[in-house]
C-alpha cells in the first residue's frame, strides 16, 4: 500500500506526542513537541487563509476569529494593565491558548478523506495493542503494586500504564477507541474495545473517566434514534457528572483552602479588578505565569501556600477556567466557551457514523468535565487528543464518503 506523503506527517505528529507523553519532558528535544505542532499549524493555516480562497471552511474560520478575539483581550489586557513580567511569556502564552484549536482545524484542513482513511487504518493495530496491553496491566495492578499506580481513591491505586500521570492513561484510551472505531469493524467488536476502554478508565478513579464510562453506552443507544444532542441530555449529563465527581469536587472545590478552589476564587477576583478586558496573558493560572511568576500571586498570597509558591509551584497552572477569567475577564471566557461549543457543534455534524460520533460527542464532554480542574486544554495530551480529533472528522469531509460509512 502506498502511504500518502501528508499521511505519514500527521502519523510522525502523532508517535511524536505519544512518545513525549511517556516521558513527559525528560526528552529535551519532545519536550516542545506540542508547541511546534502549533506553530506548524499557524502558519500552515495563516497561508491557505490569505492564499488559497475557500480552503479553510466558513466552520472553522468562525472558530480562528473567536479564538483571536480573545487572544487581543489578552494582548489588550498586557498593555492595559502592565502585569505580565514578559512580552515574551505572553506571546508563548497566546501559543499555548490556541494551540488545541489551530491543530484540530490544521489536521483537519491538511487531510484529504482518503488520507484520513489512511492514518486511522495505520493506527488501527496499535491502538488495539494499547488497549489490550493496558487493561491487562491494569487488572494486575488491582492484586499488586507493579509500580503504575498512584494516590488511593476508593481502596484503588490511581492507575496510569506507563504515563507519569493517570489522566494521561483515560486520554490516550479514549483516542485509541476513537481511531478503532473509525476502520470498518463490526458493533460486536466495537462495544469490546469500548468495554476495555472503560476499564483503563474506570482504573485512573478519575471523576471525568467515570463519567465518561457512564455515558458512552448510553450514548451509542441514544444516537440511533436522535440525530443531534438534546438540553435534557445535557441536564443529565452534568447531574451524573456530579454524583461521579463527588470526591474530585469535594477536594477540590468546596475545601476553601484547597489550591484549585484558591486559583477559582482569584480568577473571579481577577476578572473582576481588571474588568472588562482582564490581567492578559500570563499573569494569572497559567505555565507561564508560573514560570515568570505573576505578580499577582504574592498579593494573593500564593506565595506562603504549599505547591503555589514560587519554587514549588506544581498546582499553580492546575486549572483552566479560571486562568481563562483572570487572563481575559469574564467576556473574554464567554469568547472562549462559544468556541468550545462551535467545536463542539461541527462534530456533531461532521460525523454521519453514528457509533463514531457518540465516541467524539463523548469525549468532547470529557475535555469540558476535565477542563474544570485541569490545564487540559493548553496541554501537551490535550494537543494529542485534538490532533485525533481533526484526523477523524477529516474522514467525514463529504456525502459520498459518510453515506459509504453510516451504521
Amino acid at each position: 500500500m502506498k502511504i500518502y506523503k501528508k499521511t505519514l506527517f500527521v502519523i510522525i505528529i502523532v508517535m511524536v506526542l505519544f512518545v513525549e507523553l511517556i516521558f513527559y519532558g525528560m526528552v529535551p528535544f519532545l519536550k516542545y513537541a506540542d508547541e511546534v505542532t502549533a506553530i506548524i499549524s499557524i502558519m500552515s493555516l495563516a497561508v491557505w487563509i490569505l492564499s488559497y480562497k475557500g480552503k479553510v471552511e466558513k466552520e472553522y474560520k468562525k472558530i480562528l476569529l473567536v479564538i483571536c478575539i480573545v487572544a487581543a483581550f489578552g494582548f489588550a489586557g498586557n498593555i492595559i494593565n502592565s502585569v505580565a513580567r514578559s512580552y515574551f511569556a505572553a506571546a508563548v502564552d497566546c501559543l499555548g491558548m490556541v494551540k488545541v484549536f489551530v491543530c484540530v482545524i490544521f489536521v483537519y484542513t491538511y487531510l484529504s478523506e482518503n488520507e484520513a482513511k489512511q492514518v486511522v487504518a495505520l493506527l488501527y493495530k496499535p491502538a488495539k495493542l494499547f488497549l489490550w496491553v493496558a487493561v491487562i496491566f491494569g487488572v494486575a495492578s488491582i492484586f499488586t503494586d507493579i509500580g503504575m499506580g498512584g494516590e488511593v481513591r476508593y481502596g484503588l491505586r490511581a492507575y496510569s500504564f506507563i504515563f507519569g500521570h493517570a489522566h494521561i492513561l483515560a486520554i490516550t484510551s479514549i483516542s485509541a477507541l476513537a481511531i478503532i472505531a473509525s476502520n470498518e469493524i463490526t458493533q460486536k467488536k466495537l462495544y469490546f474495545y469500548t468495554i476495555l476502554t472503560c476499564v483503563c478508565q474506570l482504573l485512573t478513579t478519575k471523576g471525568p473517566s467515570i463519567v465518561w464510562s457512564i455515558m458512552i453506552f448510553f450514548m451509542f443507544k441514544y444516537y440511533v434514534h436522535n440525530r443531534k444532542i438534546k438540553l435534557w441530555l445535557i441536564i443529565l449529563i452534568a447531574a451524573v457528572g456530579i454524583l461521579a465527581g463527588g470526591y474530585q469536587i469535594t477536594n477540590y472545590f468546596m475545601n476553601a483552602s484547597a489550591p484549585r478552589a484558591l486559583l477559582l476564587k482569584y480568577g473571579i477576583e481577577t476578572a473582576r479588578r481588571y474588568f472588562p478586558l482582564g490581567a492578559g496573558f500570563a499573569t494569572y493560572g497559567s505555565d507561564m505565569a508560573k514560570v515568570y511568576y505573576s505578580k499577582l500571586y504574592y498579593q494573593y498570597g500564593f506565595n506562603n501556600i504549599w505547591g503555589m509558591g514560587e519554587y514549588d509551584g506544581m498546582f499553580l497552572n492546575d486549572n483552566y477556567w479560571p486562568m481563562a477569567m483572570g487572563q481575559f475577564g469574564f467576556i473574554g471566557t464567554i469568547f472562549l466557551l462559544f468556541a468550545c461549543y462551535l467545536l463542539f457543534h461541527n462534530a456533531q455534524g461532521k460525523c454521519s457514523n453514528r457509533r463514531v460520533r457518540a465516541i467524539m460527542i463523548t469525549n468532547v464532554m470529557y475535555v469540558m468535565a476535565h477542563s474544570l480542574g485541569s490545564a487540559l486544554l493548553t496541554s501537551m495530551e490535550g494537543t494529542f487528543l485534538f490532533v485525533i480529533f481533526g484526523v477523524i472528522l477529516a474522514l467525514y469531509k463529504n456525502d459520498s464518503f459518510c453515506s459509504s460509512r453510516k451504521v
